[in-house]
């Protein structure tokens, strides 16, 4: 009898089987044929002939069941050959430095170590709902990655308030300390301190950086602080 099947975004999902023991794979696909009514391809041992097997068949999603040493690098090469396709690691180790590589690689799932069929079968149905199958500590672990990411790509934000941004557009448009101070109608040396706190703000050393520290490049965002309005 099949089990029912939510296609979710795919109307007739295709999923391959890599894996190292032909017995296993020959099961797997008779199993998601037979119990769950899916289009199911046998792509061979993970060598280089199942990565031409996944880029000649291009199935949706593939089960990969490889030893630690070949498991992440096979999961990387697929990746980075088939980007859309649905990796799940298969037989893995919860261990979270591990598990966080395997998802640095492309993973979109895995299933643990003495996993059952049934949480084969719940991995498919996660990762083909666009659902991250994993263990709540694995996911506090991605969280933490994250965060670690994002505090590499983004030191700090810099609060630049309404003036320095004043001060900064007119450096954009090549005016001098003193032209600004005119047009302020400030001492040079109000201007001079403006420069001075903006470069610090935006950890950068020259004043020509400051016109595109700003931008939507690799510099700090700004947090523009607007003052309050008065009642």
């Amino acid at each position: 009898m099949r089990t029912p099947f939510p296609r979710g975004a795919f109307n007739n999902p295709i999923i391959g089987v890599v894996s190292e023991t032909l017995h296993y794979r020959e099961c797997l696909v008779k199993v998601l044929k037979d119990q769950m009514g899916l289009a199911a391809l046998d792509l061979g041992g993970g060598g280089p002939d199942s990565i031409r097997r996944l880029t000649h068949d291009r199935p949706n999603l593939a089960l990969v069941d490889l030893r630690p040493a070949y498991l992440e690098p096979f999961i990387r090469h697929a990746h980075a050959d088939l980007p859309s396709l649905l990796l799940i690691a298969v037989g893995v180790r919860e261990e979270e430095r591990d598990l966080l590589a395997l998802f640095e690689a492309g993973t979109a799932g895995f299933v643990p170590l003495g996993s059952s069929l049934g949480d084969v079968f719940g991995a498919i149905r996660a990762a083909l709902r666009g659902e991250l199958h994993c263990p709540p500590q694995i996911v506090a672990a991605l969280a933490r990655r994250l965060a670690e990411i994002g505090r590499k790509r983004h030191p700090g934000a810099a609060h630049v308030t309404p003036r320095e941004e004043q001060v900064m557009r007119f450096l954009g448009e090549g005016m001098t300390n003193k032209e600004i101070a005119t047009l302020l109608s400030v001492e040079a040396s109000t201007i001079k301190n403006h420069v001075h706190s903006i470069l610090q703000k935006l950890s950068i050393g020259k004043r020509s950086e400051i016109a595109t520290a700003g931008g939507a490049g690799s510099g700090p965002r700004i947090v523009r602080l607007r003052p309050h309005a008065r009642g």
